[in-house]
Protein backbone atom coordinates (compact mmCIF):
# COMPACT_ATOMS: atom_id res chain seq x y z
CA UNK A 1 0.00 0.00 0.00
CA UNK A 2 2.99 2.37 0.70
CA UNK A 3 4.63 1.79 -2.59
CA UNK A 4 1.31 2.50 -4.24
CA UNK A 5 0.86 5.41 -2.54
CA UNK A 6 4.75 6.44 -3.04
CA UNK A 7 4.00 5.69 -6.55
CA UNK A 8 0.65 8.01 -7.04
CA UNK A 9 2.58 10.92 -4.92
CA UNK A 10 5.56 10.68 -7.39
CA UNK A 11 3.43 11.08 -10.10
CA UNK A 12 0.80 13.31 -9.19
CA UNK A 13 4.26 15.55 -8.60
CA UNK A 14 5.51 14.78 -12.30
CA UNK A 15 2.20 15.86 -13.64
CA UNK A 16 2.52 18.99 -11.22
CA UNK A 17 5.59 19.54 -12.69
CA UNK A 18 5.13 19.36 -15.84
CA UNK A 19 1.87 21.62 -15.96
CA UNK A 20 3.49 24.19 -13.89
CA UNK A 21 6.82 23.70 -17.19
CA UNK A 22 3.56 24.11 -20.19
CA UNK A 23 2.62 27.20 -18.36
CA UNK A 24 5.95 28.94 -18.21
CA UNK A 25 6.59 28.45 -21.34
CA UNK A 26 5.44 30.44 -24.21
CA UNK A 27 2.36 28.88 -27.04
CA UNK A 28 5.74 28.77 -29.70
CA UNK A 29 7.43 26.72 -27.48
CA UNK A 30 4.64 24.45 -26.47
CA UNK A 31 3.77 24.11 -29.76
CA UNK A 32 7.44 22.94 -30.75
CA UNK A 33 7.52 20.28 -28.25
CA UNK A 34 3.76 18.72 -29.34
CA UNK A 35 5.48 18.68 -32.92
CA UNK A 36 8.51 17.26 -32.09
CA UNK A 37 6.62 14.43 -30.09
CA UNK A 38 4.64 13.77 -33.39
CA UNK A 39 7.59 13.50 -35.38
CA UNK A 40 9.09 11.21 -32.49
CA UNK A 41 5.52 8.81 -32.91
CA UNK A 42 5.91 8.81 -36.44
CA UNK A 43 9.34 7.94 -36.86
CA UNK A 44 8.41 4.89 -34.28
CA UNK A 45 5.64 4.38 -36.83
CA UNK A 46 7.58 4.30 -39.66
CA UNK A 47 10.23 2.37 -37.91
CA UNK A 48 7.62 -0.49 -36.88
CA UNK A 49 6.04 -0.49 -40.69
CA UNK A 50 9.32 -0.90 -42.38
CA UNK A 51 10.25 -4.30 -39.68
CA UNK A 52 6.75 -5.10 -40.32
CA UNK A 53 7.10 -5.02 -43.77
CA UNK A 54 10.90 -7.10 -43.83
CA UNK A 55 9.16 -9.57 -41.31
CA UNK A 56 6.35 -9.93 -43.78
CA UNK A 57 8.46 -10.10 -46.75
CA UNK A 58 10.78 -12.84 -45.65
CA UNK A 59 7.81 -14.84 -43.91
CA UNK A 60 6.27 -14.30 -47.62
CA UNK A 61 9.55 -15.05 -49.50
CA UNK A 62 9.40 -18.68 -47.14
CA UNK A 63 5.72 -19.44 -47.66
CA UNK A 64 6.79 -19.17 -51.47
CA UNK A 65 9.87 -21.59 -51.04
CA UNK A 66 7.66 -24.21 -48.90
CA UNK A 67 4.70 -24.20 -51.76
CA UNK A 68 7.16 -24.74 -54.49
CA UNK A 69 9.01 -27.76 -52.71
CA UNK A 70 5.61 -28.83 -51.64
CA UNK A 71 4.05 -28.43 -55.54
CA UNK A 72 7.27 -30.44 -56.75
CA UNK A 73 6.67 -32.92 -54.56
CA UNK A 74 3.14 -33.80 -55.47
CA UNK A 75 4.44 -33.72 -59.26
CA UNK A 76 6.77 -36.20 -58.20
CA UNK A 77 4.43 -38.36 -56.93
CA UNK A 78 1.55 -37.96 -59.27
CA UNK A 79 4.07 -38.81 -61.99
CA UNK A 80 4.91 -42.15 -60.07
CA UNK A 81 1.50 -42.45 -59.98
CA UNK A 82 0.88 -41.89 -63.86
CA UNK A 83 3.73 -44.93 -64.44
CA UNK A 84 2.08 -47.33 -62.29
CA UNK A 85 -1.23 -47.04 -64.51
CA UNK A 86 0.47 -46.99 -67.40
CA UNK A 87 2.25 -50.44 -66.69
CA UNK A 88 -0.82 -51.99 -64.68
CA UNK A 89 -2.60 -50.84 -67.46
CA UNK A 90 -0.13 -52.55 -69.73
CA UNK A 91 -0.19 -55.42 -68.22
CA UNK A 92 -3.89 -55.85 -67.73
CA UNK A 93 -4.10 -55.58 -71.50
CA UNK A 94 -1.20 -58.20 -71.92
CA UNK A 95 -3.58 -61.10 -69.42
CA UNK A 96 -6.59 -59.77 -71.50
CA UNK A 97 -5.41 -60.96 -74.57
CA UNK A 98 -3.93 -64.30 -72.94
CA UNK A 99 -7.04 -64.85 -71.61
CA UNK A 100 -9.16 -64.08 -74.68
CA UNK A 101 -6.41 -66.83 -76.40
CA UNK A 102 -6.79 -69.29 -74.01
CA UNK A 103 -9.83 -69.01 -74.16
CA UNK A 104 -10.17 -69.59 -78.28
CA UNK A 105 -7.91 -72.08 -77.82
CA UNK A 106 -9.97 -73.73 -74.87
CA UNK A 107 -13.28 -72.92 -77.66
CA UNK A 108 -10.91 -75.28 -80.23
CA UNK A 109 -9.95 -77.97 -78.00
CA UNK A 110 -14.03 -78.69 -77.20
CA UNK A 111 -14.97 -78.40 -80.34
CA UNK A 112 -12.77 -80.65 -81.72
CA UNK A 113 -13.24 -83.08 -78.44
CA UNK A 114 -16.83 -82.90 -79.49
CA UNK A 115 -16.78 -84.11 -83.04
Amino acid sequence: DQRLSHKDMYMAMAELKNDLERKQLPPHELLARHVQQVQAQLAFVETLRDRTEHSLRAHLTDLEALLVEQVEAAAAILERKERRIHELSAANAALSKQAEERAEVAEREAARQAR
